[in-house]
This record gives structure tokens, C-alpha cells and sequence, in this order.
């Protein structure tokens, strides 16, 4: 088994260095591989694009934590899957740790800048908007998921971003095969079809919101940018929030997002 395993590892490395050439996987192959994988998600971070593009590589229907089907996300692409038992179950909202059912050993963390949700969900355009007490809730629960997810066992804990994710999906979707021990069976298929698959998530899903909840970004080759025509010093104020909130988590996971001061200033 642990044979079979090391093969698997060292088969999505040569992918990732790649440009993803074309793998060949036996479907009749057995991985045992009987522990689940939580996808705990920020709401606008990108999970429908994540979770249907996985199911369109591994042919596995996507599950709802803690132990159901997702009817809505398996009916975005019409595709005639391989077993009816997800290793990958979705949600917005965890239960504490010690109530987590026992087969569940990995977390996915999927986020976003908080800048960019904050602007996505909310009308902000002043510093006093911000202490607004529906905005102070979100970022407060914004940062208990960043808590969740630190206190999950190191190895098996894997934090993916949204502007990652946009900018990067395929590197994005071997990352996450490679954390979970599935194999790619579809992955020719996959990057076949990709941009068709792609329009299909997009098309389901602005058909499901009809089109109020905002633009969504998976059949956009770019990031949508909610923060691109906002004040700087209204972004740094929002940073220096977040920081003050939570320092640890700040220096660790949101420093990448700081909004630097421009040079002409």
C-alpha cells in the first residue's frame, strides 16, 4: 500500500513541474483510501469551481458534511461517475473539533483576502462603515475558521486561497489529489474539456442566484477585483483591523494581502 502511495506522490510531483502532460491511471486500481477530506469554505471563495472540478477529475460524487450527497453541486456537470461515495465533503461552518466524526483526518481550508469579501458583501466607504456591527460579526467568524483551521493536525491541514485558485487552477487541483491520495483517473478528460466544464459551473450557478449575488469569477481567466478602485488608506485601515484582531494569524496567512502605500506618495 504504502508502494502504491509513494508512485502516486511522485506521479503528481512530475505534474506539477510540468506543463500537466497526460497520466495514465488504472481504474480498476485500489487505494483503500477510506479517510475523508473536509472542504471548509468561506462563502465567495470559490468552491463550486474547486469542488466540480474535482469531480470532474476523480469521477466521485461531492459530499455535504457530515455525511450527505450535495444533490445541487453533483448536478453542475452532467457526468456519469465511478462510485457513489465521496472523499471530499463541503461546507460553510464546522462543528467544534472534538465532535467531528472520527474518519475525518484532513481539512481543506478554502478562503479569500478579507478586503475583498468585505467589499464583495458589504457597502463600505468610510472608516465608520466598518465598525458597523454586521461588519465586525463577519470578521470576527472570518478569522474563528483561520482558528479551526490552525488547531486541525499540521499534516493534515492544507490552506488554499481564492486568488490562488483563479490565477492558478490546475496546480490548485493536483495540490489538493496530492494531500488527499486520489488519483487523477480523468485528468485527460479534464483538461480536455476544461473550459467547458468551467461554463457549465458557471452557467449552473449564476442560473441557481440569478445572477443577485455578484459576479462570479470561474469563467473569468482573471480574479475579480472588489478592492481595485478603493482607497488605500481605507484598505490599510482595514488591514491594521485584522491585524489588531489577530496578530498571529495575520504574520502567518493575510500578510500577503497587505496594501502597501504607492511609491508616488
Amino acid at each position: 500500500m504504502k508502494i502504491y502511495q509513494h508512485i502516486f506522490k511522485v506521479l503528481l510531483v512530475v505534474l506539477t513541474i510540468s506543463t500537466f502532460p497526460s497520466v495514465s491511471f488504472s481504474s480498476t486500481h485500489s487505494y483503500n483510501n477510506h479517510e475523508k477530506t473536509i472542504l471548509f469554505t468561506t462563502p465567495r471563495s470559490g468552491v463550486n469551481l474547486v469542488s466540480c472540478c474535482m469531480l470532474a477529475v476523480t469521477r466521485k460524487p461531492i459530499g455535504l458534511f457530515p455525511n450527505l450527497i450535495h444533490p445541487r453541486a453533483n448536478s453542475r456537470l452532467n457526468l456519469e461517475l465511478i462510485s457513489d461515495l465521496p472523499f471530499i465533503y463541503r461546507t460553510h461552518y464546522l462543528m467544534k473539533s472534538t465532535e467531528i466524526p472520527s474518519d475525518y483526518e484532513r481539512l481543506i481550508h478554502l478562503t479569500r483576502n478579507p478586503k475583498e469579501l468585505l467589499f464583495r458583501n458589504f457597502s463600505i466607504s468610510t472608516k465608520k462603515d466598518l465598525q458597523k456591527t454586521q461588519v465586525q460579526i463577519f470578521l470576527n467568524e472570518y478569522l474563528d475558521r483561520f482558528r479551526t483551521y490552525e488547531n486541525w493536525s499540521v499534516g493534515n491541514r492544507l490552506l488554499i486561497f481564492y486568488e490562488d485558485v483563479i490565477q492558478h487552477l490546475d496546480q490548485i487541483l493536483i495540490e489538493i489529489l496530492n494531500f488527499s491520495s486520489e488519483p487523477p483517473l480523468f485528468w485527460d478528460d479534464y483538461i480536455s474539456n476544461k473550459q467547458s466544464y468551467i461554463n457549465q459551473i458557471y452557467d449552473s450557478y449564476t442560473n441557481q442566484w440569478q445572477g443577485n449575488h455578484g459576479v462570479s469569477a470561474v469563467k473569468k481567466p482573471e480574479a475579480v477585483y472588489y478592492t481595485k478602485d478603493i482607497e488605500v488608506d481605507l484598505l490599510q485601515y482595514i488591514d491594521q483591523i485584522v491585524r489588531e484582531k489577530a496578530p498571529i494569524i495575520w504574520d502567518k496567512y493575510l500578510k500577503r494581502f497587505e496594501t502597501e502605500t504607492p511609491r508616488d506618495r
